[in-house]
């Protein structure tokens, strides 16, 4: 699956980060193409997904894969993968549940109230670290302050990253 491998998103996007994380995990060669979705979409975001027009876009061979929960399945399929949930790997749930991370950190800074308390849900918490710290994650998952910073952003009326 290494050939061709195209994933069109933005950095900020849980949807494109849990596809670059799964990506990561089972090791694919793969280019990231940051694409317009502010106002004048990117023309190959248009081409790619005509219809909804909207991120993430696996390119494989040229043939897109939408929706990020559908591109999870195609990568799984064609790693021939193990069975996730439970166990030591990262699975879908992980990744799907992980992608939120960085916007769920901005939301505990701007709203100054810890949601990962390790007192109070220690298990989450300390699967939120682990998880955030993998290899196949760490280079991936944008941190709060690039969150805040999009959402100040956006607050002003300019779109960021």
């Amino acid at each position: 699956m290494a050939e061709e491998v195209k994933l069109l998103g933005r950095r900020l996007s849980p949807f494109s980060t849990r596809v670059r994380i799964a990506l990561n995990l089972k090791e694919v060669a793969h280019e990231f193409v940051t694409v317009e979705i502010f106002g004048q979409k990117s023309e190959i975001l248009l081409k790619s997904n005509p219809v909804y027009k909207k991120i993430p876009v696996l390119l494989h061979h040229g043939n897109p894969i939408c929706e990020s929960m559908v591109i999870l399945h195609y990568i799984d399929d064609c790693s021939q993968g193990k069975n996730f949930f439970g166990g030591d790997a990262i699975g879908y749930l992980d990744i799907a549940l992980g992608s939120y991370l960085g916007p769920l950190k901005a939301g505990e800074k701007l709203s100054n109230m810890e949601l990962l308390d390790e007192k109070k849900v220690p298990l989450l918490a300390g699967w939120a670290e682990r998880f955030s710290k993998h290899d196949a994650v760490r280079e991936v998952l944008a941190g709060a302050e690039e969150y805040i910073e999009m959402i100040q952003s956006m607050a002003d009326g300019v779109p960021t990253v």
